[in-house]
């Protein structure tokens, strides 16, 4: 018995060193990838990769299905689709509200078709690996599924608040990693949270510029 308590400490233990991780290094990569004015998102690629994975060995890597989860039905598919879609309404309609109210405006691409793959397709396979993926276990191994879901949603509206007035972005990133997490639990996979990030930045790559 004191065994297990003494493994389940040292497992929990390690999950928060994670988490800790991912936090600071994340923050960190994209704080370097403005510092290097790095525009197509290599920096922080590489640098999420390796966060990700001393993530992973703090958590004495896992097997594969605990990360990704199962398959994605294509019930769960579409249910992801169309929930993307209404975080990209959403988050359209806040910032529309901050527009209007305060001012506040993102910074717009020069020309939204400009390495459209990496907004579309690498960075949800990136940041829901790390976010959905690794961070999920990490807090899945410390806290319930409320606070799994909430921590890496906080996590993502923290990385993508840099972008921009971070305390005015950070309420609809933090809807839409909800969103994210919920797509997650909801599909039992982490192929749902990517389809539902990727279907949100498709919207806002081709139907915001």
């Amino acid at each position: 018995m004191r065994q297990e308590i003494l493994s389940e400490g040292a497992e929990q233990r390690g999950a928060a060193v994670a988490i800790s991780i991912i936090f600071v290094g994340t923050i960190s990569a994209l704080l370097l990838s403005y510092k290097t004015e790095d525009t197509t998102g290599g920096v922080f690629a590489i640098l999420g990769l390796v966060i990700g994975c001393l993530a992973l060995w703090r958590l004495g890597w896992p097997a594969p299905r605990q990360i990704l989860g199962g398959r994605l039905s294509a019930k769960g598919f579409l249910f992801s689709l169309l929930a993307g879609l209404a975080a990209f309404a959403f988050a359209s309609l806040y910032v529309d509200f901050l527009n209007t109210i305060i001012g506040a405006e993102p910074d717009p691409m020069d020309d939204p078709t400009d390495g459209w793959w990496r907004i579309v397709i690498l960075a949800p396979l990136l940041e829901e690996w790390l976010d959905r993926g690794v961070a999920w276990e990490a807090f899945r191994r410390i806290g319930s599924q409320r606070s799994t879901l909430i921590g890496t949603a906080a996590i993502f509206a923290l990385m993508h608040g840099l972008n921009g007035g971070l305390w005015l972005e950070f309420p609809h990133r933090f809807v839409g990693g909800l969103v994210l997490g919920y797509l997650r639990i909801r599909t039992g996979s982490l192929w749902g949270s990517v389809v539902g990030h990727g279907a949100w930045n498709t919207c806002a790559v081709f139907l915001t510029f």
